[in-house]
């Protein structure tokens, strides 16, 4: 889905969107690619680590 038919179909700025989904990007939580006729493609980055390796989530010995 394009940066475009999100930021028009909430109702936000494209610029706006942009830099978020730039920064998003940087930090690797998002990964983009832009295809044919200016059309980009985004999703979701994989995970980089377990969330069960993060001190936030209390352990419950399933992991």
């Amino acid at each position: 889905m394009t940066c475009e038919a999100i930021a028009s179909s909430q109702g936000i700025p494209f610029r706006f969107l942009k830099s978020v989904v730039g920064e998003l990007r940087r930090a690797g939580l998002v990964r983009s690619q832009r295809a044919a006729a200016k059309a980009g493609t985004g999703w979701a980055a994989a995970p980089t680590r377990s969330p069960c390796s993060t001190s936030a989530v209390p352990s419950t010995g399933t992991c």
